[in-house]
């Protein structure tokens, strides 16, 4: 997985995929262990939500700390400029095109 991928996972909340790009990417590195701490932040806040021991207010709000966390944390990795952000979001936009256009809408 490469940044851009990693990038547009962490647009599209999907932060377990994120997590996991992060780990193989940071292998070796001075990040791997904050990384790893935000994985650890993760899966505890997923399983206090499958388990109910989480009220929606605070498995959300830790989720967008998350969020947050990991979109600083990218902006570390060497390779990371603005341009992995665009190239993201463009991605995404062309995406959500091709699904928009592909699907025949209901008359």
């Amino acid at each position: 997985m490469n940044l851009v991928n990693i990038q547009k996972a962490i647009i599209t909340d999907d932060l377990e995929t994120a997590i996991s790009g992060m780990l193989n990417l940071s292998k070796n590195s001075r990040l791997q262990n904050q990384v790893i701490s935000v994985s650890g932040r993760y899966h505890s806040n997923e399983r206090g939500n499958n388990m109910g021991t989480l009220t929606p207010d605070h498995y959300n709000r830790t989720r967008n700390q998350l969020r947050y966390v990991l979109q600083e944390l990218i902006k570390e990795f060497p390779d990371y400029t603005q341009d992995i952000y665009e190239q993201a979001n463009q991605a995404l936009a062309a995406e959500s095109s091709r699904s928009n256009t592909s699907t025949p809408r209901e008359q």
